[in-house]
């Protein structure tokens, strides 16, 4: 009888083991390897390799989120990490019809970082999406992001719990 227990947890385990011998992983994390940048993500969610203008985007097919990464010393005079972000979302929305605030802008402190987000309602082409707009500080860091989460709103409602902990997952780590 004892056998036949471990047999069944050897099989139901090795359910969890790839093909290189490794558990699965319930996570992907990709780096933004030139600002030691990193984000957590759902297993369901991969990194898009057509070429594209950011310095990482991904998509769970549904969704996207989008990366840019900045170092400050890169900032113009008299710009802030803020400035940039609302800099950015201004273009972003320049390039759209019917912009709202869906979400007025939001702040979450965390130990090691501050995140600004801000959801809005914008057409493109003739197709209404909600743009979740979040500025990632890291403290002590050089660097910083702008994460841009884009969908139709039926689908953002739905990822909204999502997108706000891909955004905390960022991590800054000075690799020597």
């Amino acid at each position: 009888m004892r056998l036949v227990g471990w047999m069944i947890l050897i099989i139901l385990l090795s359910g969890c083991i790839n093909e290189e011998g490794n558990t699965t992983p319930k996570e992907n994390i990709f780096l933004i390897e030139d600002y030691d940048i990193s984000f957590s993500f759902p297993k369901d969610w991969e990194k898009v390799t057509e070429d594209n203008p950011f310095d990482l985007q991904c998509t769970n097919s549904k969704s996207y989120a989008s990366v840019f990464a900045y170092r400050k010393i890169d900032l113009g005079e008299g710009q802030t990490p803020l400035t940039l972000f609302e800099s950015q979302n201004e273009d972003l929305f320049s390039k759209r019809g019917n912009v709202k605030v869906i979400s007025e802008k939001k702040v979450s402190e965390f130990e090691n970082k501050k995140i600004h987000s801000v959801l809005y309602s914008a057409e493109k082409e003739g197709v209404k999406n909600y743009y979740y707009c979040n500025l990632i500080e890291f403290e002590d860091a050089d660097v910083f992001a702008w994460l841009l989460f884009t969908a139709v709103p039926s689908e953002s409602e739905r990822y909204m719990g999502v997108w706000d902990a891909i955004a905390a997952s960022a991590n800054y780590t000075e690799y020597e």
